[in-house]
């Protein structure tokens, strides 16, 4: 009978195969322990009362004796931007994950140009901004603007902000336009009656972003509240 002789790396082989094999018994045990649960659920359509008094009719799931909320549905809710970041499986509410506040990263527009030649035009930073009731005390707030430029550098992927209107100080409908490179990228229909709405633009490789304000009256303030960017 012929005799064969292991190596150290033979060795060594052997006892990484026992140890993979060790592990991948314990995965398996465990999982046989403690197997990922699976619900069977329905898409229903309910109220939601919330806690200012005001009830939203949305989409949801139930199964297993529970209540599902969905994404999309959780931020109509909350009146906020959802995202789910899957590196740090952590769902963020109202930001950007890893975002900047750029009020604090740029600061002001490099360049602006006012609406009412006899008024210079007015943009504040961080001050308090009142929206449907609501105060913001973070973003920009514009006054007599026709054209703000900022300097993004191809720096950032993502912008998040609640736009709107400063209560009480604009009668009119206006027009908010948004420039990329000098290229319309979103256009944005701005009332006195509408509340503030979320906005989330993608600016990727943008070296200047434009922001132009159209039909606006020389007492209207536009508010850019809560701005994040990455």
């Amino acid at each position: 009978m012929d005799t064969y002789r292991m190596g150290k790396w033979g060795n060594a082989i052997v006892s990484s195969i026992m140890v993979g094999g060790i592990i991948c018994l314990c995965v398996w045990g465990w999982n046989k322990l403690n197997p990922p649960k699976e619900v069977t659920a329905q898409y229903t359509t309910v109220g939601i009362m919330l806690p200012n008094g005001h009830k939203v009719v949305a989409e949801v799931t139930k199964g297993d004796g529970k209540i599902f909320i969905p994404q999309d549905t959780l931020s109509e809710i909350l009146g906020k931007n959802i995202q789910w970041n899957k590196n740090d499986e952590t769902l963020y509410i109202g930001q950007i994950p890893n975002a900047l506040i750029m009020s604090q990263e740029i600061g002001k527009p490099y360049q602006t140009e006012p609406i009412w030649s006899l008024y210079n035009p007015q943009i504040s930073i961080d001050s308090t901004m009142t929206m449907g009731s609501k105060e913001f005390n973070l973003g920009y707030s514009f006054k007599n603007v026709a054209n703000a430029e900022f300097a993004l550098n191809g720096n950032y992927q993502k912008l998040k902000a609640t736009l709107g209107i400063q209560d009480n100080t604009c009668a009119n409908e206006g027009i908010l336009e948004v420039y990329l490179d000098k290229q319309l990228y979103k256009t944005f229909e701005l009332s006195p009656k509408s509340l503030p709405e979320d906005i989330l633009l993608e600016v990727k490789g943008a070296n200047q972003m434009s922001f132009v304000f159209k039909n606006f009256d020389e007492q209207a303030v536009i508010n850019l509240a809560d701005v994040y960017i990455r």
